[in-house]
């Protein structure tokens, strides 16, 4: 199992709590809008025209610009956390953002975050590199 999912964040969710609160919404989601392939055999068998929908899954990362995969992966609790701001991107598309202030979802550091870490990055268009972090 992966410590978290991403890099860069220190700050981070259970991505146990965030998996439940999304199968809840994709469950309830898909309940109320047939996906894409449940209405395209039921418009063929009644000779009508293509009409589409996105799964739960698909309408999430559509609306938050990330990847399918990824949210698999948080559903599969293939990491033990998950980044603050990947796990707020979901929420804000489901319009469950509160329970990170209610505390359903605890935000902690990452027990992994070192913030003597340095970081060599780019810095776009000059082609030089800076170093951030704190330097020993």
């Amino acid at each position: 199992m992966r410590t978290y999912c991403g890099r860069g964040d220190n700050l981070v969710v259970s991505t146990e709590a965030l998996a439940e609160i999304l199968r809840t919404w994709i469950a309830r989601h898909d309940s109320e809008h047939p996906s894409w392939k449940e209405m395209t055999m039921a418009r063929k068998k009644q000779g009508g025209e293509y009409v589409g929908g996105f799964s739960g899954k698909q309408f999430l990362a559509f609306h938050s610009g990330r990847n399918l995969r990824s949210i698999d992966r948080i559903l599969r609790h293939e990491s033990q956390y998950t980044t603050l701001s990947f796990a707020e991107s979901l929420l804000m598309v489901i319009d469950q953002e509160y329970e990170l202030a209610n505390g359903r979802l605890e935000v902690v550091v990452d027990p992994r975050y070192d913030p003597n870490r340095k970081v060599v990055t780019k810095v776009p268009g000059r082609g030089q590199q800076q170093e951030e972090g704190v330097s020993s």
